[in-house]
């Protein structure tokens, strides 16, 4: 409530408003505590790629709708009502808005969250202070590669990736655009854009990409996770990358 500034009047609003998600969505916060397991693996696997790695705490909350998963000094804070949705068995039908986009393309996948909240723990900023777009989408969607890198599998959302992979080249030369006219977050559509006719947040697509190949262009893989983790260039890092040929 402090981190997120929550109140009590949010809670009771949304209750009272959408008591059918509430009543389903409670079984599968109740659930999370027999994955310890897992989360304890996707520890050990970070451990193993990373040797500064400092181990966060994780406190699974309930929200008032209103964060999925952010980080703050070593701790790993969860809005279990907004992670845990998988509208197989979760009623949305009272949801409307920002959230039902959401909750509807949700898989429920908290492993995929958990690995992407830790790796900003890890970045010196913790959860991405940096303010140009180019450095936004660096240090977020680094987050998606290497928690890809600690579960075996891709991370990101499938909707953004496979619509980047089809528009990968036009998506860049405009991203690029923007980067050289220095155009700020709010002042593009790249992140947080819900209403746009393409996918919100492609600029983790691009990011993810320029990641990616900096990763694939180093020969030392472990050296290469720390310096995408400890990044403070992100200008120097695409030119490292080799991405934008």
């Amino acid at each position: 409530m402090e981190l997120r500034d929550f109140k009590a009047k949010e809670y009771v609003d949304w209750i009272a408003a959408t008591p059918e998600f509430w009543k389903t969505i409670r079984p599968l916060t109740i659930e999370v505590k027999g994955k310890k397991k897992k989360f304890d693996e996707i520890y050990h696997n970070m451990n193993e790629l990373y040797d500064d790695f400092q181990p966060p705490n994780i406190c699974f909350a309930i929200s008032p709708m209103r964060t999925g998963g952010t980080t703050s000094k070593g701790l790993i804070l969860i809005g279990t009502e907004i992670a845990a949705v998988n509208p197989k068995f979760v009623d949305i039908s009272e949801i409307g808005g920002f959230f039902k986009k959401v909750f509807q393309n949700s898989t429920g996948d908290i492993n995929s969250m958990i690995a992407y909240e830790l790796i900003h723990t890890q970045q010196p900023k913790g959860d991405n202070e940096n303010s140009s777009l180019l450095s936004q989408s660096i240090t977020e969607s680094s987050a998606d590669f290497i928690g890809g890198l600690i579960l075996g599998k891709m991370t990101m959302d499938k909707a953004i990736f496979e619509y980047g992979q089809k528009n990968e080249q036009a998506l860049w030369i405009e991203f690029k655009q923007d980067i050289k006219a220095d155009k700020g977050l709010e002042d593009t559509d790249w992140f947080y854009n819900y209403n746009s006719n393409r996918p919100a947040n492609l600029g983790y697509y691009l990011g993810y990409k320029i990641t990616e190949s900096y990763y694939s262009n180093s020969t030392d893989k472990k050296r290469a996770i720390k310096e995408i983790l400890e990044m403070k260039n992100a200008e120097e890092f695409l030119k490292k990358s080799k991405y934008d040929k």
